[in-house]
């Protein structure tokens, strides 16, 4: 069952007739299926042979931060700021049992009884995600305590598995990528098998990645947290591999491209954490590791991070465009001469258009919006001419600028602007009775190099909104607010008047307004502050205790694994390398986003815990 939860990984939002809300943000994952059958096995066997096979300080300690995690809740619900948005017609299943109970002439105030509904089912919610979470941290320790090589070909496997049905899922990818019409057709199609498209705001997740490689998961940054480990496990697996080889370096170069495909600073990041943290390992065996032997391999994975870095520039720049003004006349009539500046053929059946509208001053508000489809296929290099008429706006004194920009309106996208995927904009300007040329707008890059940039893709709300969470833990530093749903009555009250212009960060304070706490809110940006916010500063220390257990084994068992044989080293590195590099990802992601943190943390604990000892049989 550890294997197959595993190899599931991937497949973390499934359809909605697969999820089990019981388990709140885990129900949804494919995973949680063989997690729920081997931990009852696990509590199965526990009972008949009446051994624990955990060490007691990891049960004391996970048990110590339930206990915490539920004195938080219940001062989070004690200090709760917004309990007059709490009523029980909120809530389905407890509305049409009151309906039925007034139908009877039983009558029961809906602001208690949804008041107490709410707080008991957030208590018994989080216990249950719990025993999902951590409770699989336990398992997976228990197994290796067990039988640790058995346990550890059980996740290698896994691992190994999942690796290769996203490598061959995104060759499909990468063809969509490069222009093919018939690839985009067969990825909508998986797609919707895969996963409920556009479930989530009416547009999460998206049908299609744009101009990311994502494979198939939800987005790109979640298969950058996935690829932490598939990477390292592969290239262990070149090395100790006896036969197929060059499989497994094809699969190894396929993970890299795909990485770098990602445009994520998250990637960015973790593949910055595990080249140090392998500097380190490396470092540590310099004694018994030729330098000569070890030249050649650098040079081969620095050359597939150079093609991998290329494969992105070409995915980011798929749509760039050249714009030249052929004419304007007195109705308002624009000429322009399209030409395709990118390396990408532009298939006709994409079914590109020019759309063209009028917009305020500001940029806040348009009128008159038209489409005119190019109608042909353009190669790299070639041009063809498009006239807009443009409609007569509410009034052209207040709608005074012009946006002239390409989309896509095909059998499976409709109306996707293309400046997101290296498209520039060409605008033009009414002034003095007649519309004059203001030129091209480029594109907005967003460069996975720049994972400081607080102004760059996402950073801006991604550090915003860790800002508002530190802001939040600052105020309750003992016991937090409570948890995710809590803290959502605390957000719009935090957040800066500057992180108010971020479009985004404006989307969701107006979906939690319109909608209301609980049925749409501000997402977990990072672990990190989201740990802080929730369960206060002995809470995160808590959240990190197990890391640092972690490193106290790796280091007090240093003197055996030194010198340990060279498999043994490489499971004990690829372990470490992949740990690290996940809670590198935490910074900008949380553990909740797909099941890889706590299986893996479970193998780290058992696998490092087992050092210098025999594998029991099981």
């Amino acid at each position: 069952m550890f294997g197959i939860a595993v190899f599931l990984i991937p497949f973390h939002t499934g359809h909605m007739a697969l999820s089990i809300s019981l388990f709140g943000s885990m129900g949804s994952k494919l995973s949680i299926f063989p997690v729920l059958i081997g931990l009852c096995l696990f509590l199965y066997q526990c009972v008949k042979k009446r051994e624990w096979y955990v060490p007691k300080i990891c049960s004391t300690f996970f048990c110590i931060l339930l206990v915490w995690q539920i004195f938080s809740l219940i001062h989070g619900l004690v200090i709760f700021p917004n309990w007059q948005e709490i009523s029980a017609n909120q809530f389905k299943k407890l509305d049409f049992l009151l309906s039925i109970l007034s139908s009877k002439g039983i009558f029961l105030d809906t602001l208690v009884i949804g008041h107490t509904w709410w707080a008991i089912k957030l208590i018994f919610t989080h216990i249950l995600e719990y025993v999902v979470t951590y409770g699989v941290v336990i398992w997976g320790i228990s197994l290796f305590y067990r039988n640790r090589e058995i346990s550890f070909q059980a996740l290698r496997y896994g691992i190994l598995s999942g690796a290769i049905i996203c490598s061959t899922y995104s060759v499909i990818e990468f063809l969509y990528l490069f222009g093919s019409y018939d690839a985009m057709a067969i990825l909508a199609h998986i797609n919707s098998w895969i996963y409920d498209i556009e479930i989530s705001h009416g547009w999460w997740p998206p049908l299609l990645g744009g101009n990311r490689v994502r494979s198939i998961f939800a987005e790109p940054a979640y298969m950058a947290l996935y690829m932490t480990v598939t990477i390292p496990f592969l290239l262990a697996q070149i090395r100790i591999a006896k036969t197929k080889k060059w499989f497994w370096k094809v699969l190894f170069a396929m993970q890299l491209f795909m990485m770098w495909g990602t445009n994520s600073k998250t990637a960015m990041g973790i593949l910055l954490a595990e080249a140090l943290s392998a500097i380190i390992f490396f470092y540590l065996r310099r004694k018994k590791i030729s330098l000569k032997k070890s030249f050649f391999p650098l040079l081969i994975i620095i050359l597939l991070c150079g093609t991998g870095i290329g494969l992105n520039w070409l995915f980011q720049h798929r749509y760039a465009v050249d714009y030249d003004l052929i004419s304007i006349t007195s109705n308002d009539t624009v000429t322009l001469k399209i030409t395709n500046k990118s390396p990408i053929v532009w298939d006709k059946r994409t079914g590109i258009d020019l759309t063209s509208a009028w917009f305020t001053k500001d940029w806040e508000d348009e009128s008159g919006r038209v489409n005119v489809p190019l109608d042909r296929t353009l190669f790299p290099g070639q041009s063809c001419e498009v006239a807009v008429r443009l409609p007569e706006p509410i009034s052209k004194e207040e709608y005074s600028n012009v946006v002239m920009e390409l989309t896509t309106n095909n059998a499976f996208q409709n109306d996707i602007r293309l400046a997101s995927q290296g498209a520039a904009k060409f605008t033009l300007q009414w002034n003095q009775n007649r519309l004059v040329d203001k030129g091209e707008a480029e594109p907005l890059e967003n460069k996975m190099t720049a994972m400081t940039s607080q102004t760059e893709g996402s950073n801006q709300q991604r550090y915003g909104m860790m800002h508002v969470e530190t802001l939040i833990g600052r105020a309750h530093p003992f016991f937090g607010v409570g948890g995710q749903e809590l803290k959502q009555a605390y957000f719009v009250s935090y957040i800066p008047n500057w992180l108010m212009k971020n479009r985004e960060v404006r989307l969701w304070v107006t979906y939690q307004k319109t909608k209301g706490l609980l049925k749409s809110g501000f997402p977990i940006i990072s672990d990190y502050t989201h740990q802080f916010a929730s369960y206060g500063l002995p809470g995160f220390i808590l959240f990190l205790m197990p890391s640092f257990y972690a490193m106290f084994l790796l280091f007090k068992k240093k003197v055996y694994w030194i010198k340990a044989g060279l498999q043994e080293y490489m499971h004990i590195a690829i372990l470490g390398i992949s740990y690290f590099g996940l809670m590198v990802a935490f910074i900008g992601g949380n553990s909740t986003q797909l099941y890889i943190y706590w299986l893996l943390l479970g193998a780290l604990i058992g696998y490092y815990g087992t050092l210098e000892c025999d594998s029991k049989s099981q």
